[in-house]
């Protein structure tokens, strides 16, 4: 399997997605539990 990033746009979005959503938690979190949260 590849993967090829055509450009850093996604990383970036995601990046803040993140630190957007991690705001006034406290704890230890991973991708998963962004995703867990976003598909609710």
């Amino acid at each position: 399997m590849q993967h090829t990033a055509h450009s850093r746009k996604g990383f970036a979005t995601g990046a803040v997605l993140a630190a957007e959503w991690i705001l006034g938690k406290s704890g230890i979190f991973g991708m998963p539990d962004l995703i867990k949260d976003l598909t609710k």
